[in-house]
């Protein structure tokens, strides 16, 4: 047993004497650099956290972003581990989240969107709120995106355009994305 920040007891069991003994020291060294977790934290569940952390982002985050945020979180996340206690969430809880949203037929964009917002939620869990000692949101979990090949005009479909667009007034700056393979964006950006 040893004592927390807060005043509390943290008392887990193990099987053996060596293993109790290596905890007792993980706990005492946390102790003593101020990183240990307290008894209030371990009966956090995720539901309870998300208001928090919510409104940690609430200045670092457009309304929009953050609307879009909330619904993800109360749509695919709440309903599969919203209940579990921070503690307890691991990586294997993650996939079951992953894979109820392949189960909804959603985009891979999409499932990246939520696994982005839960890993959001756990660094800050673990960096700011200090709430948990590890983020169970691994890299190797995130959903892969379908690399697709950008459509593009075939050479004589250019050739064709710079003959068609040769004398109207755009006509500039058609050739200089043909040619020099510009975004609009990039040729409206030229100066002269």
């Amino acid at each position: 047993k040893i004592k927390d920040l807060a005043g509390g007891w943290i008392s887990p069991s193990y099987e053996t004497k060596r293993d109790a003994l290596a905890y007792e020291t993980v706990l005492k060294h946390q102790k003593l650099q101020g990183t240990l977790q307290t008894n209030a934290a371990r009966q956090v569940t995720l539901d309870d956290y998300y208001p928090l952390w919510f409104e940690t982002v609430k200045n670092t985050a457009t309304l929009g972003w953050r609307k879009e945020q909330d619904a993800l979180y109360q749509k695919y996340v709440s309903p599969v581990i919203g209940q579990v206690k921070l503690q307890h969430i691991r990586a294997a809880m993650i996939v079951n989240v992953m894979n109820k949203m392949v189960d909804l037929e959603k985009s891979a964009q999409t499932q990246i969107h939520v696994f982005n917002l839960i890993r959001k939620m756990f660094t800050d869990a673990v960096e700011i709120h200090e709430l948990v000692t590890f983020n169970p949101v691994l890299k190797k979990l995130k959903p892969k995106l379908e690399v697709k090949e950008a459509p593009h005009l075939k050479l004589q479909q250019s050739i064709d355009l710079l003959l068609y667009v040769k004398d109207k007034n755009y006509g500039c700056a058609i050739w200089l994305q043909v040619l020099l393979g510009l975004r609009v964006g990039e040729v409206i950006a030229l100066m002269w």
